[in-house]
């Protein structure tokens, strides 16, 4: 998941009353801009592959320039259990990004242990710390009645929510041919809410999976035969759940009935140095991939 912070700073006492005047007039409001903010994308997972943090500096509201990258910073994930560390090497491209290859002696996302983000920069010092939890088996993945509409099948995941004793929260993502095709499907144990504790993944979770017209446009074919599909469970805890619901209501924030942009919220630890934002987690992942 990758996070695009804007940021942006209001200072405005502005009451305008627009009466019998024309469309055609243009209104210009000048919004101050603030000093860049550090900004931390640090969403990692278990499986064994390369895993990316990206540090860059946050950019005004308005502006349409990608963030700028951070350099020089050391960045590392300790296993608190073990005392392990991770070291996230940097790439040496302009996004930002700092990388880790897992080798087939070294596990991160063990289920159960915390782990704590530790990142340097200058004079800045941050740090998190994640709970890595449980994930579920996917059983099968299938194509199955669409419950939105009889006439169609959709690709449907096959799965069960881990009962009691406390809640699970889990980030599903699906691709096709290695392309993600939905990144906001979250799951409270196998709902969109409390109340589903231990139930097979509901409609709406199991089947929304892809997003995408069929061939032609067609939405009665979904399933674009002879691609390779696959979905990934990510546990995450209550926090990472609010988090990235939070940043879907300001990715969908738009159109005529747009809300006021609200702060999003972070995670990271300022010890030393300049302000920050971001989130840090990291989770087990559950696969399964499926050629129809």
């Amino acid at each position: 998941m990758k996070l695009s912070f804007k940021l942006f700073s209001i200072n405005i006492f502005l009451v305008i009353i627009l009466v019998f005047s024309s469309c055609e007039d243009v209104i210009t409001v000048k919004l101050d801009s603030g000093k860049p903010l550090i900004t931390i994308d640090a969403f990692v997972n278990s499986l064994r592959k390369p895993q990316e943090i990206r540090l860059t500096f946050g950019t005004d509201y308005f502006s349409t320039i990608e963030n700028p990258p951070i350099k020089g910073a050391s960045v590392l994930i300790k296993d608190l259990t073990s005392n392990e560390t991770f070291t996230f090497t940097e790439v040496g491209n302009t996004s930002g990004a700092y990388t880790f290859q897992p080798t087939p002696s070294q596990t991160l996302g063990i289920v159960g242990r915390k782990y704590e983000l530790q990142i340097k920069y200058q004079s800045n010092y941050y740090t998190s710390q994640c709970l890595v939890n449980r994930s579920v088996e996917v059983l099968d993945l299938d194509t199955l009645k669409d419950y939105r509409n009889s006439t169609r099948y959709a690709l449907t995941l096959v799965a069960k929510d881990v009962p009691g004793p406390t809640s699970d929260f889990y980030w599903i993502r699906g691709y096709r041919n290695d392309t993600v095709k939905n990144t906001f499907n979250l799951a409270w144990d196998a709902a969109g809410g409390p109340g589903a504790d231990g139930f097979p993944f509901t409609p709406p979770i199991a089947q929304g999976l892809i997003n995408e017209s069929g061939a032609g446009g067609n939405r009665s074919k979904p399933i674009f035969k002879g691609n390779t599909y696959r979905v990934e469970i990510h546990s995450i805890n209550r926090q990472a759940y609010d988090f990235i619901t939070q940043m879907q209501r300001q990715v969908q924030n738009t159109g005529l009935f747009a809300t006021t942009p609200e702060n999003i919220r972070s995670n990271i630890t300022r010890v030393t140095g300049e302000q920050v934002v971001g989130w840090f987690c990291l989770s087990y992942v559950t696969v399964k991939e499926k050629k129809f």
